[in-house]
């Protein structure tokens, strides 16, 4: 039980505590600093998505591979035309 503790609760921090530094950096940080906190969050969102999600998304053989490609273009136009 001890164990369990001692990994779940830094676990559970590890969000708020980022959460909370990245609030104070992003706050100092501007022009071209901002920028690039902004590119180092968005490449690491792409990094994941890339590499982990999609290719398990679409490794099995079968006939929603075409509905969750649709959906993951659909995604993808529709928050180009946010930014």
């Amino acid at each position: 039980m001890k164990r369990f503790w001692r990994i779940i609760i830094p676990f559970t921090l590890a969000s708020p505590v980022g959460i909370f530094i990245g609030y104070f950096i992003s706050g100092m940080a501007q022009g071209l600093g901002a920028a690039a906190l902004s590119a180092l969050a968005s490449g690491t969102f792409l990094y994941v998505a890339f590499m982990e999600v999609i290719p398990r998304e679409l490794m099995h053989d079968s006939h929603q591979v075409y509905t969750k490609l649709g959906a993951l273009l659909l995604g993808f136009g529709l928050m180009s035309l946010l930014a």
